[in-house]
């Protein structure tokens, strides 16, 4: 579709009308602060990391109707559901302030930067249902962990993502340590160390930064050039 400016919405989700406000109760067919996106473009799925409900919700988007339900919900049991963490302890279930997600085409992975957790969940969307566990977790070195901390292994308040799926690269911006983590898709476990980092000269620093080689709070992520470019989305340093 051509873009023009100031050009009007083709659909709608999260609402039923385009000058709703609020949206409603919790529902298969509302969001509350939607923050990150990803597509499946194979199954014409949509990834939204709804994040004051907690959850990431899958939407059919073959064809896009106003108001329209998701099929399927991540982080909850339910699409009535809000609770951090499901109202449970930390686990591979629940998730506390989704804020971004990638999907992975090659492997069907799904990850999810659950900030509020300082970790990044990884889930197997081949064999998706609704509320499933992850598979894996990076940031933390079990499903129960929720520390923030710097090295090779930790994060603090994750909050983008970016897949390069030809290099089998995962990118982090790990906010709270104002540095951008780098891990091998190729190799992905829990606990899994980060391969490379950007914004820090070593693994346990964490101040912000001035220059070409520091970063303050970086927010957002994104690839160019066939995943060649890394653009970093430098918060505070605006």
């Amino acid at each position: 579709t051509n873009l023009t400016n100031g050009m009007a919405g083709a659909g709608l989700l999260g609402n039923t009308t385009w000058d709703a406000g609020y949206s409603g109760p919790t529902s298969a067919s509302t969001l509350s602060a939607p923050r990150g996106l990803a597509i499946d473009e194979a199954l014409e799925r949509l990834f939204v990391a709804d994040e004051m409900n907690n959850r990431v919700l899958v939407f059919d988007v073959a064809t896009v109707d106003a108001g329209e339900a998701a099929v399927m919900v991540i982080g909850q049991s339910d699409f009535t559901s809000s609770m951090a963490n499901a109202g449970l302890g930390t686990s591979e279930t629940g998730m506390a302030s989704p804020r971004s997600v990638a999907f992975q085409p090659s492997t069907s992975f799904l990850f999810v930067a659950d900030a509020m957790n300082s970790r990044v969940l990884v889930f197997d969307m081949a064999f998706a249902y609704p509320g499933m566990p992850a598979s894996f977790v990076l940031g933390q070195t079990s499903f129960q962990g929720s520390m923030n901390s710097t090295g090779a292994s930790r994060m603090s308040s994750p909050s983008a993502l970016a897949i390069d799926d030809l290099r089998r690269r995962l990118f982090v911006s790990d906010q709270g340590n104002n540095r951008v983590l780098m891990f091998d898709t190729a190799r992905i476990e829990t606990g899994a160390p980060a391969v490379n980092l950007i914004g820090q000269s070593s693994w346990g620093g964490w101040s912000s930064g001035r220059g070409a080689q520091g970063l303050s709070a970086p927010a957002g992520l994104a690839l160019g050039g066939g995943g060649a470019t890394l653009f970093v989305g430098d918060q505070t340093m605006y």
